[in-house]
C-alpha cells in the first residue's frame, strides 16, 4: 500500500489551554496514513486549519463536543505535506 505522510506543526492542544500559553502547548506530530486511510484526532478548540498541500491529504475540522474539535485527515495521495491547525 502506498502512504501518505503528513506532518501537523501545531496539532494537538489541551481542551482549554491559558491564552497566554498557548505556545507551549503546541505539540508537533507526524500522522502517516496510507491512501483512503482515515484518522481522527481530537485537537481541543482549535478552528483553524491550513495544508500545503490538499491534493496528498483531505483534512477536516469538525465539532466533536463542547471541548473538542475533531480533526478528520485522509490520506489522498503518496506524498509528503505539513498541515497546522489552531485558534489563531
Amino acid at each position: 500500500m502506498m502512504l501518505a505522510t503528513l506532518a501537523l506543526l501545531s496539532a494537538l492542544l489541551p481542551a482549554a489551554p491559558p491564552p497566554t500559553a498557548l505556545g507551549q502547548w503546541a505539540t508537533p506530530m507526524t500522522v502517516q496514513l496510507h491512501v483512503n486511510e482515515v484518522k481522527q484526532l481530537e485537537v481541543g478548540f482549535a478552528r483553524g486549519l491550513v495544508c500545503d498541500d490538499l491534493s496528498i491529504v483531505k483534512a477536516e475540522l469538525r465539532d466533536h463536543t463542547e471541548t473538542n474539535n475533531l480533526l478528520v485527515l485522509t490520506g489522498v495521495k503518496t506524498g509528503n505535506t505539513h498541515c497546522r491547525v489552531g485558534i489563531e
